[in-house]
């Protein structure tokens, strides 16, 4: 597991709320390519705005390794719960 270090923190953890992190591998022409999926309902302290943008900034902040690590890790997406859903209806 992975974690964002205080002293390099530049988003206020109130806002980000709860945030759902999906991390896949999928295979190209160019080989393996790491993929992340981030999803939160939008329920930081300062509503779903502040949140979006905090979670923008968490990800694409200047520490690209901790998130290309957690998408790489072997021990993790092999232990991690697999599951398939089927989507029944679109909402908008």
């Amino acid at each position: 597991m992975t974690s964002v270090s205080p002293e390099t923190q530049s988003v206020h953890t109130d806002d980000l709320g709860s945030l759902v992190v999906l991390s896949w591998r999928g295979t190209t022409p160019d080989g393996d390519v790491p993929y992340l999926l981030a999803c939160s309902p939008g329920d930081g302290a300062n509503g779903p705005e502040a949140t979006s943008k905090a979670i923008e900034q968490v990800l694409t902040g200047g520490d690209v390794e901790t998130p290309a690590a957690f998408t790489s890790d072997e021990d993790l997406l092999s232990s991690a719960a697999h599951v398939v859903l089927p989507a029944r209806s679109l909402r908008s």
